[in-house]
């Protein structure tokens, strides 16, 4: 994630959104009173303490002047100062469905099936480190979400190795019926990437690196 701080701020800050996006990246740290409460004293927006999804507690934050919306989640296994990588959280507004979904459109398996609590565990495996996973939280969203395409500026990546198979890819979707941007990048060889959304609006992008 990239940023520069500007002599001013932009209109077009998540802050003068009329509607948060419903992905959230969330990170884990060891002590989270602590931390929500040095953001606090410094004047960093917070949301308050919450529980949930799983036995855990999280808090939002708004970094950069962009007002870039972040989750930092409870994880008292972390033996250093900090964050670490967690999961990816992604409102949705039938869970059912959108699990389903994942899993016939981007290969994702569930990890652990809490659905009566509200959420699913999901992985993908990591494309350069095979044996390890990434992981995905379908969350039931709240009533009055907003539901409907977003470009937020958390736009989590799927990296395909094999450059064939990622064109193939961008073909199965389209042939599927799932609207998908144009490739954009390098053909032959580089970076190249494309974008969708599930059925909830909630943009996911693919690339080659």
């Amino acid at each position: 994630m990239l940023s520069s701080r500007g002599p001013i701020r932009w209109r077009n800050s998540v802050f003068d959104w009329p509607w948060k996006p419903n992905i959230l990246l969330c990170w884990r740290t060891q002590n989270l009173k602590k931390l929500h409460r040095l953001y606090q004293e410094s004047g960093i927006r917070v949301t308050d303490i919450y529980d949930g999804p799983g036995p855990t507690r999280y808090f939002d934050f708004w970094a950069t002047c962009e007002g870039i919306r972040i989750t930092a989640q409870e994880d008292k296994r972390v033996q250093e100062e900090g964050f670490f990588p967690s999961w990816n959280r992604l409102g949705v507004s039938d869970l059912t469905h959108s699990v389903n979904w994942y899993q016939q459109y981007m290969g994702m398996e569930i990890e652990h099936d809490l659905r009566e609590t509200g959420f699913v565990i999901m992985s993908l495996a990591l494309s350069h480190q095979p044996e390890q996973k990434s992981l995905w939280v379908p969350k039931q969203a709240a009533n009055d979400a907003y539901i409907g395409k977003v470009d937020g500026p958390v736009r989590p990546y799927c990296r395909v190795a094999e450059r064939e198979e990622f064109f193939r890819y961008h073909t199965f979707l389209s042939d599927s019926g799932i609207e998908v941007s144009d490739i954009g990048g390098f053909l032959t060889r580089g970076l190249a990437c494309f974008h969708f959304y599930d059925p909830d609006g909630n943009r996911l992008n693919i690339s080659t690196l």
